[in-house]
């Protein structure tokens, strides 16, 4: 039942407040007996279980330290909500992931009004997704949401990669490797320029550690990862791809 203010002084009969019932009107008192004590102003439960929530932002490296030393009872399970929030939401983030990449190809199959190029864009992708997973690693991040932000980020911006390399490709009718290698070479410069002011402009918040911003440093510094890696990568697999792929990509044509 939910009081009034000031019927939870200390002066008031909390046993005599009526309630009602199936016949008429009964005092709590029957109910039970009426105790003042100490509790706390929000309970948090997990999995109906009382739990403990702790705001800790370990530095990069450190989390199994932490979480050593908050789980010092071994009834205690102790786990970082940026994991824990990871696992229960593995299904949603797997659908958005295959979401944004169906969005990708058919933006890209309307753009180059092709079915099979959007697949040779996407296939380049693995290297980026790949270089963004060993960076966390050795930078001591997890995989948690927001580096998985930062992934889903870098699906839709080490694709432009390959895009820019299309563009060069496509109006030849004849596709050979010594072409693909000088188109790439000639594309090299604005790749370079449009990743590295996207990695520059990402410094500050990767080398943020400090209390809220070791949330965003995850984020950045997978993003930064994969783009980097995946601009070196893509320059050497996107050119065989393309050219494995030359004949049925010109018979589109």
């Amino acid at each position: 039942m939910r009081l009034d203010p000031d019927q939870t002084d200390a002066g008031h009969q909390l046993e005599r407040i009526r309630v009602p019932v199936d016949k008429g009107l009964v005092e709590t008192g029957i109910f039970g007996s009426f105790e003042r004590t100490h509790s706390y102003h929000n309970l948090y439960r997990i999995d109906r279980s009382p739990a403990v929530s702790v705001s800790v932002h370990p530095l990069p490296g450190a989390r199994s330290q932490v979480a050593a030393l908050l789980s010092s009872d071994p009834n205690d399970r102790v786990e970082l909500l940026s994991d824990s929030a990871l696992r229960r939401n593995q299904q949603h983030i797997i659908a958005v992931f295959a979401f944004a990449l169906l969005l990708i190809y058919l933006l890209i199959g309307a753009q180059f009004e092709s079915f099979l190029l959007p697949l040779v864009l996407l296939l380049s992708l693995l290297p980026a997704l790949s270089g963004s997973l060993v960076v966390l690693l050795l930078c001591g991040f997890s995989l948690n949401l927001n580096s998985f932000l930062g992934i889903l980020i870098l699906t839709g911006t080490a694709i432009n990669i390959s895009i820019i390399l299309t563009v060069g490709f496509e109006p030849t009718t004849r596709i050979d490797r010594k072409r693909l290698l000088l188109v790439c070479g000639r594309r090299l410069k604005p790749i370079a320029a449009t990743i590295l002011s996207t990695v520059v402009a990402m410094i500050p918040i990767a080398v943020n550690t400090t209390g809220e911003g070791a949330l965003q440093s995850n984020t950045a510094v997978s993003l930064m990862g994969g783009l980097v890696i995946g601009m070196i990568s893509i320059l050497f697999v996107f050119p065989v791809l393309y050219e494995r792929f030359a004949g049925a990509l010109r018979n589109r044509q």
